[in-house]
Order: C-alpha cells, then sequence, then structure tokens
C-alpha cells in the first residue's frame, strides 16, 4: 500500500486518498467540464500535477508493508455485510 508521510507530523495519507485530500487542503472544488459530466484530459492532468505539486515539499512516498494496516475496502465491505446481516435479523428476512 502507497502513501504520503508528512516528515515534520508524521501525517500519513494514503495513495488512494491523496486527490480528495489534497483538493480538500486546498479548498478546491472541481467542476467537470466534459461530456456526461466527466472531466476533461486537461482537469485530469491539471489534478494530478497539483497533487504531485501538494506532495513535494515535507512529503515523502512510501510503500507500507504493515500487516496490522486494515485493508480498508475489505473492512468497508466487511461492516456493510454485518449491517445488511442485522437489518435481515430485524426485518426477519
Amino acid at each position: 500500500m502507497k502513501c504520503y508521510r508528512n516528515i515534520t507530523t508524521d501525517e500519513v495519507v494514503y495513495k488512494e486518498a491523496a486527490e480528495e485530500y489534497v483538493l480538500n487542503e486546498l479548498g478546491i472544488t472541481v467542476i467537470p467540464k466534459g461530456k456526461n459530466g466527466e472531466m476533461t484530459q486537461l482537469q485530469l492532468e491539471n489534478i494530478e500535477e497539483t497533487i504531485n505539486w501538494f506532495f513535494s515539499g515535507n512529503w515523502i512516498e512510501e510503500d507500507i508493508y504493515d500487516e496490522d494496516v486494515p485493508d480498508l475496502e475489505y473492512e468497508l465491505e466487511l461492516a456493510d455485510r454485518e449491517y445488511q446481516e442485522g437489518l435481515d435479523r430485524k426485518w426477519g428476512l
């Protein structure tokens, strides 16, 4: 799993969350300008360059191999399944 780690604060931002994190930190809202509400190629390139610029300062890119780090996608699927099973039991399904 890849992440960015701030060398002064030790804050970690996972690569999957980097776009949302950067745009939020900079206060940027992107309105898709392409057909069917999609981002244009230029918008995608600009977002990527903004992410690269943001993490070029006090951040280093790392690979995390720690087995204690949860697989977020798996954890979300598990929580959703448990929630659904709880609803099924509640409603007798």
